[in-house]
């Protein structure tokens, strides 16, 4: 995998972070506020 598929699939998979935390967090119970910040993934 070179690089800038490395970057491409980051991208792509961050654009869903949001949603799963937000999933994850209703079923849980637990707010997950570190996954929607970059600096912290």
């Amino acid at each position: 995998m070179t690089g800038h598929e490395a970057v491409w699939r980051f991208n792509t998979t961050y654009s869903d972070v949001r949603e799963l935390a937000g999933l994850i967090s209703r079923r849980s119970g637990v707010p997950v506020t570190g996954l929607t910040d970059p600096c912290q993934l």
